[in-house]
């Protein structure tokens, strides 16, 4: 019998023994013993390994348990070979007697099992770790969830209190806040001056990476740009806003938080 297991398996391999001129199935007898070799290995073992002869008092029918642990000395990927040591059928010796072939963790699927990176291995720890996911997500559903769904409902009203102001000359534009500036010459005069402390610019060949870019800014000292945050509006970067980290005057080269797509030359922004 033959057959691929896993370590720490305990297997049940029958085997019938027959008379040689008969065929006839025949006890086994002359104090039987099963014994078992690693691969082509020479060391004989027999560790973990019983055999009942004439099993469930059936004359021939005979059944090898094999406790295949590693505390027994069994390994994953070896092949393993169990024949008679000791034993004969109708007087008859039947030393060397194949009765049983297996291996240990050598079929592909249980190699794709203990594949720990793309195996079942992996898709076996992935699902421990959605249930434990789930678990706590079930937990902070019926503890922690209700309080804040709350609180948005909280803000969502209190947005809407502001939005119901809104007058709407134009449908879908807001543009009454607008319309009363048009007459308000203080409001006017601070939007005004919000805007001039904006910076425009563009980015110049030399140094162009996700932290630095060569620019065409002009007339201010070393370091007076950091803290403020840069904003590209056109060109590979656009999109993206960081913070500005250094500037350097003499070159017009402007260092700041990683952004992910670099900027090319010519790429347009503002500093606010």
């Amino acid at each position: 019998m033959s057959g691929d297991y896993q370590l720490e398996d305990t297997l049940y391999l029958p085997f019938t023994t027959r008379a040689f001129a008969t065929g006839i199935p025949t006890t086994l007898a002359g104090t039987p013993v099963v014994t078992g070799h690693r691969d082509a290995n020479l060391t004989q073992f027999t560790t973990g390994i019983t055999l009942a002869a004439d099993f469930d008092s059936i004359g021939g029918l005979n059944m090898i348990t094999v406790v295949a642990t590693a505390a027994n000395g069994y390994v994953a990927g070896e092949t393993y070979t169990l024949y008679l040591s000791a034993g004969t059928v109708s007087s008859v010796s039947v030393v060397g007697e194949v009765v049983a072939h297996f291996t240990l963790d050598m079929s592909s699927a249980a190699k794709d099992l203990a594949n720990g990176t793309d195996g079942l291995g992996a898709i076996k720890a992935e699902t421990a770790l959605i249930v434990a996911d789930t678990a706590a997500i079930l937990v902070d559903t019926g503890t922690t969830l209700d309080t804040k769904v709350n609180t948005i409902d909280t803000v969502v009203d209190a947005i809407k209190v502001v939005t119901d102001k809104f007058v709407f000359t134009v449908a879908n534009q807001v543009d009454a806040d607008m319309l009363s500036m048009a007459t308000n010459t203080a409001a006017v005069n601070n939007l005004t001056l919000s805007t001039l402390g904006i910076i425009t610019g563009a980015t110049e060949a030399g140094t162009l990476s996700t932290t630095q870019a060569t620019t065409d800014l002009t007339g201010y000292a070393n370091d007076e740009l950091i803290g403020r945050t840069i904003i590209f509006v056109a060109g590979d970067a656009a999109g993206q806003a960081t913070d500005i980290t250094d500037y350097a005057s003499a070159s017009g080269l402007v260092t700041y938080t990683a952004i992910t797509t670099l900027p090319a030359a010519a790429d347009t922004f503002v500093i606010v």
